[in-house]
């Protein structure tokens, strides 16, 4: 079976360029746009986007930093040092999308081969406006980690 619920308690991490956080008056992190996790549209070169990327963090064990150092070592495209990375619980991923009556999936792809933790989450709302992108992004503020920090 290609994909694999994730646990309500475990983790993934979503690539957060560094113009998707919001900053205080002192430029220091303080949370995402909710466009962070916006499905990407159909163009001329590309299908519309089915769900949302991210890496499962508990797959590369329980050490937390060393998890998120294989997080940003395993994907796809290269990642800023100035870049982030957010961590959602999956559980609550799944219950801020029965809020809003989205029956939402948060699943290991197993049968990606270029990215052993390779994650989907799968059911969110391609409206742009939708509140759910807006609670989604409520719930990051504490879990934003710069990838400068985590390759320390």
């Amino acid at each position: 079976m290609p994909n694999k619920d994730i646990p309500d308690a475990h983790h993934v991490a979503r690539v957060c360029p560094k113009n998707r956080v919001i900053r205080d008056g002192q430029g220091r992190p303080v949370g995402v746009f909710p466009q962070l996790y916006k499905l990407r549209e159909k163009t001329d070169t590309r299908p519309r986007e089915p769900y949302l990327s991210a890496s499962y963090v508990e797959y590369f064990g329980n050490e937390h930093s060393q998890c998120l150092k294989s997080c940003v070592s395993t994907s796809a495209f290269p990642i800023k040092p100035a870049d982030f990375m957010v961590i959602l619980n999956a559980g609550k991923v799944r219950q801020i999308g029965a809020t809003y009556n989205l029956k939402l999936k948060v699943v290991h792809d197993t049968a990606n081969k270029s990215n052993p933790a390779y994650a989907k989450i799968v059911g969110t709302p391609h409206d742009a406006t939708h509140a759910f992108l807006g609670a989604l992004a409520a719930t990051t503020v504490s879990l934003l980690i710069s990838v400068e920090d985590i390759n320390r």
